[in-house]
């Protein structure tokens, strides 16, 4: 419990003020757009590819309600909740974004604060996703049985996530001992390709952020580019979706 309050006492300043910055920022929006294909303001690292067999996957099942975990700017959220005509429930940790959120609220889409290791709702979900929100999940098995009580009998639970050094293998045992089947999808190619983008773009509008006043934000991503490479680089890290059911 006094980790908890401290983690939300905490919680990185620096990454609320680039969400907040990522959704005000005609520079960025141009980047997302050169760089996914589309424009979400997104801090993810799903590609156009990526996205479209995601949204192929959920043709699968019914969704009434869904719960977007890691919901960042709350762009995406509210575009999936149009897309799939359901509500969804976005939660983050980052305090001035969900407060951000919060004043967007309407009948299809609701956000909450909190750490998703801790989180938990009396709310049974069709569809339980998170697109690069569960780096910080310790306690795996814990956190996946609480995604199943959570979960509607025929519901699924799909998440994007980058590993490094054999975590892949961790992450299915958790979901199998858990009593899910497990599917995945290899996308490394795709975020290799991404991550290129990211840089190349980023270097080209490099005196459109600074203008802007945004280069930050841009150096950020820019960093994470070349950290991320440097990982696929040693081939120490993959990219998967995994479908749990």
């Amino acid at each position: 419990m006094l980790f908890k309050l401290f983690y939300l006492l905490k919680a990185p300043k620096e990454f609320d003020k680039l969400l907040l910055a990522s959704v005000n920022s005609s520079c960025y929006k141009e980047f997302c757009l050169k760089v996914y294909g589309e424009d979400f303001s997104q801090f993810n690292i799903v590609d156009e590819e990526s996205f479209s067999f995601f949204l192929k996957t959920l043709e699968k099942i019914k969704v009434r309600s869904a719960l977007d975990l890691g919901c960042g700017n709350g762009v995406l959220t509210t575009y999936l909740a149009q897309k799939l005509d359901c509500h969804i429930t976005g939660v983050d940790f980052s305090p001035q974004i969900t407060v951000f959120n919060q004043n967007k609220s309407n009948k299809k889409n609701s956000f909450q604060r909190g750490v998703l290791e801790f989180y938990s709702s009396k709310e049974i979900f069709d569809l339980i996703y998170s697109l690069d929100g569960l780096y910080s999940i310790k306690k795996k098995k814990s956190f996946f049985t609480k995604i199943k009580k959570m979960l509607s009998p025929n519901g699924m639970f799909l998440f994007f996530q980058t590993e490094v050094s054999g975590a892949r293998g961790q992450i299915i045992d958790a979901l199998k001992e858990t009593g899910f089947k497990v599917e995945q999808k290899d996308f490394s190619f795709n975020e290799q390709r991404l991550w290129e983008r990211v840089l190349k773009i980023g270097k080209e509008m490099e005196g459109d952020f600074k203008k802007e006043g945004n280069l930050s934000l841009l150096h950020t991503r820019m960093a994470e580019a070349k950290r991320s490479l440097y990982f696929y680089q040693q081939n120490l890290a993959s990219r998967h979706l995994f479908i749990a059911r």
